[in-house]
């Protein structure tokens, strides 16, 4: 074997060796670029997922907020209309017969009197004619009046205001269902 063969198995064998060293690195960079890939389309999927989460949360959020805003809508102005309607109940009694008013303070007046002994009375003054023998003094209500013991220690407050305020509070519920039904 001559030196020339020798040189020419070098070179062949070198050029073996370095061709399988490159189909290796070629192999290696396919499988990392595959890896990559993989890491990528992974990144993608879970930032989609998230994304898809967190429109799903804001667009929950919103419905909720919508529906929020809509009760209160609705609740103020069902509160709105039953001012309403108290307020045309204080102006129905405001504008009643003489005869109906006579009728409502004296059936007042019974109900002060059982609770007390009258010792005086704040009244409008065209409703000083309801209470005779009594301590009557001028007061600006919209109706009813205002007593007070003999003692001054306990007074009932009878105005129309007082008595609209306590059947509007006993009786709320009731009211809303004869309004708004339910």
């Amino acid at each position: 074997m001559g030196l020339e063969s020798v040189k020419e198995e070098i070179i062949a064998s070198a050029k073996k060796e370095a061709g399988d060293i490159l189909a290796k690195a070629d192999r290696e960079l396919k499988e990392m670029a595959q890896r990559v890939k993989q890491e990528i389309d992974g990144y993608r999927a879970n930032l989609s997922e998230k994304v898809a989460g967190e429109l799903r949360s804001l667009k929950d959020n919103e419905l909720s907020k919508s529906r929020l805003e809509s009760r209160k809508a609705a609740l103020e102005a069902k509160s709105k209309l039953i001012k309403e309607v108290f307020g045309q109940a204080k102006e129905k009694l405001s504008h009643e017969s003489a005869d109906e008013r006579r009728k409502r303070m004296s059936s007042l007046l019974g109900i002060a009197k059982s609770r007390i002994s009258p010792g005086s009375v704040a009244a409008n003054p065209e409703d000083k004619q309801f209470f005779p023998g009594l301590n009557v003094q001028n007061a600006a209500l919209s109706g009813g009046f205002l007593m007070t013991d003999k003692e001054g220690k306990v007074s009932l407050d009878f105005t129309y205001d007082a008595i609209l305020d306590q059947i509007k509070e006993k009786e709320l519920g009731e009211i809303a269902k004869i309004l708004f039904g339910g």
